[in-house]
């Protein structure tokens, strides 16, 4: 792992959404780790949660009932960002959580005439601070989701190479080319990252072999393999990479956390796959209740 840490400080911060559509494929776990591993490198990181079940930031010890502040009060009380940052000192990052109010935000928002562009807008006080800011979205293709595609630079999508968990993948990236046309035309596909991998299974060699032809540099090469020490340290309030730096599940985070850096010096705009198949009823961004 590159741990230099005399790099060009990035300005503004780059922002990485980690989305999926379906739940159970390592979201949360890859923000985490992800968030965990920059942080290693020495680089400056911001962690956001805007899943009501605010799992990223029991990820670090901060259970969705102990915050009395968090993203809610953002949306919902326009709150200045800088009051509602954490600082987590066993991983060296900070993080914006989702407190209990959260699970109501989504059908708040749905009422209002909010800004859909509010956290972009906000994050642009803070992120000189930053190197990186890592947001984390429900698992779905929700109001919460699109606002966080409307503020990131680069979506990571995480996938278990399974039938079913692919199906979803045309239908996201539509709903990103949407967001990107008429919202947030710095958005772009950073790429597949494969999960929860079981390389002794035929089958998800070949859907990840398949997937790779089909939309070549947008699958990222590191892949992420089954750890079972990740449920000890989920327990322990930390991320893989800190509890257990030497697992192979760790290994990959930090080897993922290379890859993005690599990426982004070579292509410093993020593009996005080419669409083949017709826009889905249900998923123009034009059609969602304004946030």
């Amino acid at each position: 792992m590159n741990n230099d840490t005399t790099v060009d400080k990035l300005k503004p911060a780059v922002r990485y959404l980690i989305a999926s559509q379906k739940g159970g494929v390592g979201k949360t776990t890859t923000a985490a780790n992800l968030a965990a591993a920059f942080s290693l490198k020495g680089r400056r990181v911001l962690a956001i949660d805007l899943d009501p079940q605010g799992c990223l930031g029991e990820s670090f010890g901060i259970k969705r009932s102990t915050p009395k502040r968090g993203i809610f009060d953002l949306f919902i009380f326009n709150r200045p960002l800088s009051s509602l940052i954490y600082y987590i000192d066993s991983a060296k990052i900070h993080l914006i959580p989702s407190n209990i109010n959260s699970a109501l935000m989504e059908e708040m928002l749905i009422s209002t005439t909010k800004n859909r562009s509010l956290l972009s807008l906000k994050l642009a006080e803070v992120e000189g601070d930053f190197d990186y800011i890592i947001i984390d979205s429900p698992p779905s293709m929700s109001l919460l989701t699109i606002l966080g595609l409307v503020t990131a630079h680069r979506t990571i999508i995480p996938f278990q190479p399974e039938p079913f968990s692919l199906a979803s993948k045309n239908n996201f990236f539509h709903m990103m080319w949407s967001v990107r046309s008429s919202l947030n035309p710095c958005l772009g596909l950073e790429g597949i990252l494969f999960t929860m991998l079981d390389r002794r299974l035929k089958s998800a060699n070949r859907l990840i072999a398949e997937t790779k032809t089909e939309l070549s540099d947008y699958v990222l090469d590191t892949t992420i393999p089954r750890a079972i020490a990740l449920a000890n340290a989920v327990e322990e309030n930390l991320p893989l990479v800190m509890f257990d730096p030497h697992n192979q599940g760790a290994q990959a985070y930090l080897h993922l956390a290379d890859e993005l850096e690599k990426r982004l010096k070579a292509h410093p705009k993020c593009g996005m796959p080419t669409l083949h198949y017709a826009i889905p009823t249900g998923v123009n961004v034009q059609d969602v209740p304004q946030l």
